[in-house]
């Protein structure tokens, strides 16, 4: 799915931003980081993927990108690694990386197994962990602090009976809500802030599925009416990520944003 790429009003001016993950949320948020002047750091599992997300934010962007694995120490030390030889700072982390579970076998407690839930979890919270590592890590030798915001989800704070069962899924975004508070806490003296985005459902590649099922659509239609019943778009989430990510939002730390159209209110 693409997104039309924003007005540009010079927000990031000149900041480093960290962007994990290449199509949908990520892919929204770094033509939008991008139009507003930042100097973008894409990490993606597929280089593909890069390649796509690179040509499409164009060459007037400073873009550099790395194919690795999120899931796996090593290839993230590497990863970051290069940001920090590349451009020597980094002033944002948006930590998307992540996915479904239920390829994976993903969903309720008393059908899930072991694997499906190691799998599920490293692929969500394993990847927010050790690219917000790694970011903190070259954050703590710059004076200016930093700004980390994950992607979580609804699924970890407003369940819905009979409906969008995915255990694995749901307890990763729980942790990365934990990461958020946790990091807010012991790294604010430091300068570096944590944030949380709490989508709903949205249209990104990861709910196609979800998206067409008439089901699901019965319950956006009640749990989010001023989104006007339907999916949210990719870059509702890139717009409050700009927000956190820039220096409007200076004095926001550990804050579980949810945008979701009233999902968790309805």
């Amino acid at each position: 799915m693409t997104t039309t790429p924003p007005q540009s009003s010079g927000r990031l001016a000149g900041k480093v931003c960290g962007i994990t993950g290449a199509t949908g949320i990520a892919e929204a948020a770094a033509l939008r980081f991008a139009a507003e002047g930042a100097r973008l750091f894409v990490v993606a599992l597929r280089e593909d993927d890069c390649l796509a997300l690179a040509d499409r934010v164009g060459p007037s962007t400073e873009l550099e990108w790395v194919a690795a694995d999120l899931t796996d120490e090593s290839d993230a030390e590497r990863a970051f690694a290069v940001c920090a030889q590349h451009f020597g700072r980094l002033d944002a982390l948006l930590a998307c990386a992540g996915g479904s579970g239920r390829p994976f076998g993903d969903g309720p407690l008393h059908s899930t197994s072991l694997q499906s839930w190691n799998t599920t979890v490293a692929l969500n919270l394993s990847t927010a962990f050790l690219s917000s590592r790694e970011s903190v890590k070259i954050m703590l030798d710059q004076p200016s602090g930093g700004s980390v915001v994950y992607v979580s989800s609804v699924a970890a704070t407003n369940p819905v009976a009979g409906a969008f069962n995915t255990l694995a899924y749901a307890a990763a975004k729980g942790g990365i809500n934990a990461l958020t508070l946790n990091g807010a806490c012991q790294y604010g003296v430091a300068g570096i802030r944590f944030n949380a985005i709490l989508p709903a459902l949205t249209l990104t590649p990861m709910a196609t599925r979800a998206a067409a099922d008439p089901e699901t659509l019965d319950i956006v239609k009640v749990r989010m009416p001023i989104s006007g019943g339907g999916p949210l778009s990719a870059d509702d989430h890139a717009q409050a990520a700009l927000f956190l990510c820039s220096d409007e939002s200076k004095h926001i730390t550990g804050q579980l944003i949810r945008v979701d159209g009233g999902w968790g209110v309805n």
